[in-house]
């Protein structure tokens, strides 16, 4: 290698700058610059995910825009929210860190909790007058329940040996318990009312819920490799609205009550501080 002659003090210090220089940034990534905005998938259950207002869009557009980044949601069939993330270059999904076990991408997305849904049981009050009571789903055997056709909850069904009744859309679930045809059918908490009062306006408080939920798991943003950058960004902003008081407020926008479940004050309390890895419940299966 030729060696190039340093002729003077004022040579001497630009060639140490430059090689200073060439050493700093030789390894150094240049930084990730974040967007104006991100495209988010998400499927229809209302309230719980609706690009028209839910828990989840609500959560997502408060925690993005405190780091100064619009929301556009799309919305999809479930099958089509993974597909979705190449095809129409989505940055995140918003669902459940479930779903990358059953479509086995557990590897390729990154989740983090916003939300913690609970499934219950929902029947008519004169089926149910002490209320709808149970330890395990097995107490219920003798029971008729109704379950979406391809629900997250269909691993429990197959453990205890129970056979539900099958509906390709929740909201029929109302009208089939209210003919008879059917004495209990199960649904996310908030959405299960949400049906209820769709379908029978006038006479949803002939419905009760059960105490108990049937199962907990974790509402998430999930996001791909391509995206995982905003992952940190995402979590800051999540724990800036919970300490400023904004996650309370779309929770209470949900339970007007003010009786916000334990599971999601846990979660609140979790979350406010970073960082923090939120721990996932047990699966169904």
């Amino acid at each position: 290698m030729a060696t190039k002659t340093i002729k003077t003090n004022s040579d001497l210090l630009l060639w140490v700058v430059l090689l200073l220089n060439t050493l700093l940034f030789s390894g150094m990534a240049p930084a990730q610059e974040l967007p104006h905005s991100v495209t988010i998938s998400l499927t229809h259950y209302p309230p719980i995910l609706d690009v028209k207002g839910s828990v989840g869009t609500d959560i997502a557009t408060a925690v993005f825009a405190s780091q100064g980044i619009k929301v556009q949601f799309h919305q999809y069939p479930i099958p089509r929210i993974f597909w979705a993330v190449e095809r129409d270059n989505i940055d995140a999904v918003l669902g459940s860190r479930s779903w990358l076990k059953r479509n086995q991408l557990s590897d390729e997305y990154i989740p983090v909790q916003v939300y913690r849904p609970q499934f219950y049981f929902y029947g008519l009050k004169k089926n149910f007058p002490d209320g709808i009571h149970f330890n395990e789903l097995s107490d219920l055997k003798d029971k008729n329940i109704l379950y979406l056709k391809g629900g997250a909850l269909a691993p429990l069904f197959k453990k205890f040996n129970i056979q539900p009744y099958l509906v390709s859309r929740l909201e029929q679930s109302p009208y089939i318990i209210k003919s008879g045809r059917q004495d209990l059918f199960i649904a996310l908490g908030l959405a299960g009312w949400d049906i209820i009062k769709e379908a029978y306006p006038e006479e949803y408080s002939e419905f009760i819920q059960s105490e108990k939920p049937v199962y907990s798991m974790t509402g998430d943003i999930l996001f791909p490799k391509k995206s995982q950058y905003m992952v940190s960004v995402f979590q800051k902003g999540l724990a800036e609205i919970i300490n400023n008081g904004t996650y309370s407020e779309i929770m209470l926008k949900y339970y007007p009550n003010g009786n916000i479940p334990g599971d999601i004050r846990q979660l609140m309390k979790a979350s406010a501080q970073l960082p923090v890895e939120v721990q996932e419940p047990d699966s169904p299966e």
